[in-house]
């Protein structure tokens, strides 16, 4: 037990190596002479197969969209020829640029439907099935015969604890002995890639003999999953977390936060927080945590399983809080000390409606049941008029939706390489229930539509929200309608840069909300999370918000040190009001900069994203970040699965 424990020690001090790496690792994958050409090798305790890259083996069949290569395609594959010609050119190359199979440009086209590269397999009995895990680095998904060359990548991965065979075997929804669904192989390989821990996953497919049967191979690579990450607030303010999100191979997240504040009377606090995920292949997810210091004494447990496929039966949660926390208002400059007791549950219950094919997602009906209680045992000074957000409540919520979701593959989204995968379909859900309030019962009814479909033309997402609460006698009160709109383009060529453009617009209006009379109203905010980024103020406030913004960006070729940079330009405007007054508002602000985003994606650490930003009108108080340094997390796609009852958010 003391080697084990001394072994899972060793691993902490993995933040040292990953720094190392960064600075000194010069000896990059070399280039395979397979990867010019249309096939790659894939290796295994079997027998090596050669396999074409992004595809199923059989008829060896390509899955992807070829495009017309342009001069600078070329001009990189010359640069590639002329440097497998000898060691030192080999290196170099591998230093400077990404490897990537040209004639498979990550283009979004409805041709990439994930269920259609397995779709000649469909009704043939699974024989067996085969797991290669992939070391965090020096080794490729596509191309599994690289190996590690450095010692610091050899070292990194000695240190690095695989994550268990049994936590990707859990992953999946099939077994050996099933007859092979296209659609459970495409929502295996999401649900792998779903997890932090992993980089990228790929499931391929081997004809038998015995035409009847196949076997398969499940194809999955690990991300370091040990990180470091540093905000730094304010001159008095900063937090260092440390996390583990793969403690010893098996999807457990273990994080240690320290805060620090030099104005507080402790000046500083702690958390820790526990996670595990998808429990003895539950699809349970359990989440546990604890902050104490800086006037925090909060505790919290959370159990969920989500609608996670689209054969899922059944979906649910439990969550619970108890917190004693400092409450910073934001339309005034006061801080007071809260404590609340929480309850949430919900259950639900999906019905196949649509008639069964392998070869298409089906439709889904789905009822639910939801409930929420929030106590409050200290807080401001309520009544029905005045700080509405502390007054204790209870919510019977009962949710209907209808649901259906397809799944498509690209890269070069929100990725700087692995593979994404993009949800399409729709989702329309009708929520309706009671509240029972401290002052008065009220009834609550909203809906929501959303969809996504991908064209020749790029990505289109929207969603329409709207909801709001009933009260004697017939009386709206806090109305919510949002709008939002996400758009991104194929690929495009500027000069040797694959190119993005980005659109994201989203407008919230809210009617017959509570003002306030006292010291917390409810009002809406233009900040670095809804509107203007780097730009933020407490007088950039209202009840009515739209946000328009627009960033193009470029995916560069350099692969330094196992990192890859995509730079980026954007425009942000916004306008907030009084929706009393004006179907839009009235005070207008708007910034533009430049940035580059740095991400490795063997690491789970956020990308680094270094922005310049110039702003034309501010605010009073403004508070402005002109240039920032900080970590990003990706940005995640909306799904269309089914989920628990929600109010429509005023946020």
């Amino acid at each position: 037990m003391h080697i084990l424990n001394n072994r899972y020690n060793y691993r902490f001090i993995a933040i040292f190596l990953f720094l190392k790496m960064a600075f000194f690792n010069y000896a990059l994958l070399s280039a395979s002479p397979y990867f010019g050409n249309k096939y790659l090798y894939f290796s295994s305790q079997r027998n090596a197969l050669r396999v074409y890259q992004d595809t199923v083996i059989g008829k060896l069949k390509i899955d992807s969209i070829k495009v017309k290569k342009n001069k600078h395609d070329n001009l990189y594959l010359r640069i590639q020829n002329s440097a497998d010609k000898n060691y030192i050119t080999r290196r170099l190359y591998g230093l400077f640029f990404r490897k990537q199979n040209l004639d498979a440009a990550a283009r979004v086209y409805v041709k990439s439907n994930a269920v259609e590269r397995f779709a000649e397999f469909n009704g043939k009995v699974i024989n067996r099935i085969y797991f290669v895990g992939l070391n965090a680095f020096g080794q490729s998904i596509n191309d599994t015969t690289l190996k590690p060359t450095s010692l610091i990548e050899n070292t990194a991965n000695r240190i690095h604890v695989k994550t268990a065979k049994s936590m990707i075997r859990n992953s999946l929804l099939f077994k050996e002995g099933d007859i092979l669904s296209p659609v459970d192989f495409a929502e295996s390989e999401q649900l792998i890639r779903s997890h932090e821990y992993i980089e990228d996953a790929s499931i391929v497919v081997e004809r038998l003999d015995d035409s009847t049967k196949v076997d398969v191979t499940v194809i999955t690579k690990d991300t370091w999953s040990i990180g470091v990450d540093y905000r730094y607030g304010n001159q008095y303010s900063s937090q260092l977390q440390i996390y583990d999100k793969n403690f010893v191979g098996y999807g457990i997240f273990l994080s240690g936060d320290l805060f620090y504040d030099s104005r507080e009377s402790t000046i500083f606090g702690r958390k820790y927080e526990l996670g595990i995920s998808n429990i003895r292949g539950s699809f349970v997810d359990a989440n546990v945590w604890e902050r104490l210091g800086q006037g925090y004494k909060s505790y919290a447990l959370d159990l969920k399983r989500d609608f996670y496929a689209s054969k899922t039966h059944y979906g649910g949660g439990f969550g619970y809080i108890n917190s004693c926390e400092p409450y910073r208002f934001r339309t005034i400059d006061t801080v007071q000390k809260i404590c609340y007791n929480g309850y949430d549950y919900w259950l639900g219950r999906s019905f196949r409606v649509s008639r069964k094919d392998p070869l298409k997602s089906p439709h889904n009906l789905v009822f639910a049941f939801r409930y929420i209680d929030k106590h409050f045992s200290n807080r401001p000074i309520v009544d029905p008029t005045k700080n509405f957000y502390f007054q204790n409540r209870k919510y019977y919520l009962v949710g209907l939706s209808f649901t259906k979701q397809d799944l498509f593959r690209a890269n070069l989204i929100y990725s700087q390489g692995s593979t994404e995968d993009i949800p399409t379909g729709f989702r329309v859900q009708v929520t309706t229930g009671i509240e029972k309030g401290e002052f008065e019962d009220r009834y609550y009814l909203g809906n929501e539509f959303s969809a996504a479909e991908i064209s020749p033309w790029g990505y289109l997402f929207s969603s329409v929200r709207i909801g709001g609460f009933i009260a004697y006698p017939q009386q709206f009160q806090q109305v919510t309608s949002n709008i939002r709109t996400t758009y991104f383009s194929n690929l495009f060529n500027i000069g040797n840069l694959k190119t993005r453009q980005f659109l994201h617009v989203d407008y919230t209006r809210g009617i017959s909300r509570f003002y306030g009379v006292g010291e917390e109203g409810e009002s809406i905010f233009l900040d670095e999370n809804n509107g203007i980024r780097g730009l933020s103020s407490r007088e950039m406030k209202g009840t009515s918000r739209l946000v328009i913004n627009i960033e193009t960006v470029a995916f560069s070729p350099l692969y330094l040190y196992g990192f890859r940079f995509a730079f980026y330009g954007f425009y942000d405007f916004g306008v907030i009001g009084d929706a009393r007054e004006s179907i839009i508002g009235d005070q207008t602000f708007s910034g533009f900069g430049l940035g580059v985003r740095i991400r490795n994606e063997n690491l789970v650490l956020n990308s680094i994203s270094i922005r310049l930003g110039y702003y034309p009108n501010l605010p009073a108080n403004a508070d402005v970040s002109y240039w920032l340094i900080t970590g990003q997390q990706r940005t995640r796609f909306e799904n269309f699965r089914p989920r628990e009852p929600q109010i429509v958010p005023f946020n």
